[in-house]
């Protein structure tokens, strides 16, 4: 008997050393559980406002009431000689699902200039519909026209054609722009006034030809052209 009240006494005790051990495990103070941190969308850095002479496509933004613009081929029918569209290029692909032509006329000193933000913009040919307006991605005539940081995909004929068979009132400068699956990849066709391509880069096009045709223009500037 006075043998088994000494065990549970011993026992006894040596618990309580364990409880006063503060590098048992028993003793360690809880620690909150570790969640993972919250998905949050990042912000946009910078979004441009829209004013006068000034577009801006932002499709999530648009809506009744809205300054910002929510359709591309729509914004491109308010643009005047001297304008700027800025377009967001965060938000996925924009379907092309229709003809898509910049018309105005303007002055080689007041172009029309469409930039990305938030991203390079990208612009896909709707694969699934087989109509004549379907030969471009973008197709500009008489007008002069500035583009920067835009990627086109697709186009039956060409992704881009810029000018008309006789010499025309016009000039182009495109700047970091990506062509992608064309059936040529770009078209320019005597124009009048300058043309600057800079930073182009075609990939994958369709036909067993250069890409790339410069024809009749007049003043011609081209730098990092690649396919």
């Amino acid at each position: 008997m006075r043998r088994s009240i000494l065990l549970l006494a011993l026992a006894w005790f040596g618990g309580c050393a364990e409880r006063d051990n503060p590098f048992d495990p028993v003793n360690l103070p809880m620690r909150p559980a570790v969640l993972p941190p919250p998905i949050v969308t990042p912000p946009i850095a910078w979004i441009p406002k829209p004013r006068e002479h000034v577009f801006v496509l932002l499709p999530d933004s648009a809506g009744i009431g809205s300054p910002y613009l929510g359709n591309f081929a729509a914004a491109l029918t308010k643009l005047q000689p001297g304008d700027t569209l800025f377009v967001y290029g965060g938000g996925g692909d924009y379907l092309i699902s229709g003809a898509i032509s910049i018309l105005r006329k303007g002055a080689l000193s007041k172009p029309i200039v469409i930039l990305s933000f938030g991203g390079k913009a990208r612009f896909r040919m709707d694969q699934a519909r087989d109509s004549i307006y379907q030969q471009y991605c973008l197709q500009i005539e008489n007008s002069h026209v500035r583009i920067v940081g835009f990627t086109f995909i697709g186009g039956r004929q060409s992704a881009i054609k810029v000018g008309a068979g006789l010499l025309a009132d016009g000039s182009i400068d495109l700047d970091s722009v990506d062509l992608d699956n064309p059936g040529r990849g770009i078209e320019i066709t005597n124009l009048r006034g300058p043309v600057r391509v800079h930073n182009l880069v075609i990939r994958n096009a369709v036909q067993n030809e250069i890409p790339v045709r410069f024809v009749g223009n007049i003043s011609l500037d081209t730098s990092n052209v690649f396919w």
